[in-house]
């Protein structure tokens, strides 16, 4: 019984080498018969590298048909295309393994920031990768009249939520969430200075239109109003400063003024003024004086450098700000101290006073 077992085991045994030989035979008669070329990879390529060049990618091997269907043959299809997975050397690529969204340009000198918008707020959704818009920002702040302004000019979008491909027969999004910009580092830090103080509105701008629209912001429908918010509204003024009389040069004790303007000019001095202060008004009124107390170059000229008493002219007074100081305390914690100086806060400081 255990003979008859054995010698059926060595007929099945002897059989399939029998096909085994012949299809070996086969293959290595016409090699080209039951195999097909596919395309894999001559080294790592990490997931997420856009293929510029996939022929220095990629090599031919054969293989025997059908023992990968899903490869892409056509080299050309790899052009440009974004790999969704590290692929090993020796491995194949299938359609799965590539994106046609090949990621985001970037231009030189810029950053991409997103921002969160609406149809409502971006234009009715026509707003597409590649546009051009302008932002403006709805300034809310506590106790003042809302103000809006634009704050940045003919801003490239990069890309609609995670697209940066317009959509096919469409033009425009039905809904979207956040639009990337081409921002400047500074404009960074603006755009999110301006996400604190309310809302994001991005006016779609023509692709041929260079024009500047005004900066300057507004607070009612009338007409513009004089911004103040940091952003690109009209600076404030400067701040007057007193106009005082300097040496130009060092003068030493005991000289005799002949010439008033020879020996000082006028200048603005932002610093304290010092008692008797003689201002451009007093120059003639020093003619044949004599300095008592030397007087350096650049030093504020007062009365009491000259023998004899001046009729001068009184000195310019600088008006101090009404300054109140307010201590908020919560609980048991630290009192917080807020400085407002002509009803505005100037700073605050969680330590209270020592």
């Amino acid at each position: 019984m255990k003979s008859s077992k054995t010698m059926v085991l060595v007929v099945v045994a002897i059989g399939c080498g029998l096909v085994a030989a012949y299809l070996t035979a086969r293959l290595t008669a016409n090699p080209t018969a039951n195999t097909e070329p596919v395309w894999v990879a001559v080294q790592k390529i990490p997931q997420g590298t856009v293929i510029k060049e996939p022929e220095k990618l990629f090599v031919p091997q054969e293989m025997i048909k059908d023992t990968a269907k899903n490869a892409v043959a056509d080299l050309s299809q790899y052009k440009d295309k974004t790999v969704t997975r590290t692929i090993q050397p020796g491995q194949w690529v299938t359609v799965e393994d590539l994106s046609s969204n090949a990621g985001i340009t970037i231009p030189d000198g810029y950053q991409a920031m997103a921002v969160k918008v609406t149809s409502e707020s971006a234009a009715g959704g026509f707003i597409l990768p590649g546009s051009k818009v302008n932002i403006v920002a709805t300034i809310k702040e506590a106790n003042k009249k809302p103000k809006v302004q634009v704050i940045m000019q003919d801003k490239l979008v990069l890309a609609v939520d995670q697209s940066s491909n317009r959509p096919d027969g469409s033009q425009a999004y039905g809904t979207l969430n956040t639009a990337l910009l081409a921002v400047t580092p500074k404009e960074a830090l603006k755009l999110s200075l301006a996400l604190t103080y309310g809302d994001l509105r991005l006016v779609l701008r023509a692709q041929d239109d260079k024009s500047k629209t005004s900066t300057e912001a507004m607070a009612d429908l009338g007409s513009g109003d004089d911004g103040g918010f940091g952003f690109d509204g009209p600076a404030p003024a400067p701040k007057e400063l007193p106009k005082v009389l300097v040496a130009r040069e060092d003068i030493k004790a005991g000289t005799s003024i002949s010439d008033p303007a020879k020996f000082f000019e006028t200048k603005e001095w932002a610093g304290l003024l010092p008692e008797k202060v003689v201002t451009p008004d007093d120059l003639n009124s020093l003619k044949d004086k004599v300095v008592k107390n030397a007087v350096f170059k650049n030093s504020i000229v007062s009365g009491l450098h000259f023998d004899g008493d001046l009729a001068l002219t009184p000195a310019p007074v600088k008006k101090e700000p009404e300054k109140h100081v307010m201590f908020i305390q919560n609980g048991g914690k630290e009192p917080q101290v807020v400085t407002f100086e002509n009803g505005r806060v100037t700073n605050t400081d969680d330590a209270g006073p020592k």
